[in-house]
């Protein structure tokens, strides 16, 4: 199970160097903008700097991810149960803030249900399965 929560988590850091791409490298683009309700190229340059920012911090959480995750590959490359034991705890901590963040997302506005959802799914399923893997021991 290890396996799989690794790689569900390793889906959603690079879904979130995908939103780094779009928000913080690709923004300027008018198809970007719009994916993200932006409706005027007057709106898309006050709007820029947020998203630049937005990315970034997309990006940064993608890498917090991505580092559990060769933590735990590491972890069972070499037998050992402390570094899978970190790597999952920095796997919590960032799948947390990105299924989080979904969730203010929607909150904040319910015609983003397709971004929360897209935002949220992939750490909410590795987080269910490292709840599940906890309680089965």
């Amino acid at each position: 199970m290890t396996i799989l929560i690794t790689l569900l988590a390793v889906l959603a850091a690079v879904l979130h160097f995908v939103f780094f791409y779009m928000e913080s490298l690709a923004f300027q683009n008018p198809a970007v903008w719009k994916r993200f309700g932006v409706k005027t190229q007057e709106e898309a340059e006050i709007a820029r700097p947020w998203a630049l920012n937005l990315g970034f911090y997309n990006l940064f959480l993608g890498l917090g991810v991505l580092a559990g995750a060769l933590v735990i590959g590491l972890g069972l490359a070499f037998a050992q149960p402390a570094m899978i034991t970190t790597g999952t705890t920095l796997l919590i901590f960032g799948l947390s803030f990105m299924l989080a963040a979904s969730i203010v997302l929607l909150v904040k506005n319910r015609r983003m249900l397709v971004g929360a959802l897209i935002q949220g799914l992939l750490p909410l399923a590795a987080l269910l399965l490292i709840l599940v893997q906890w309680i089965s021991g």
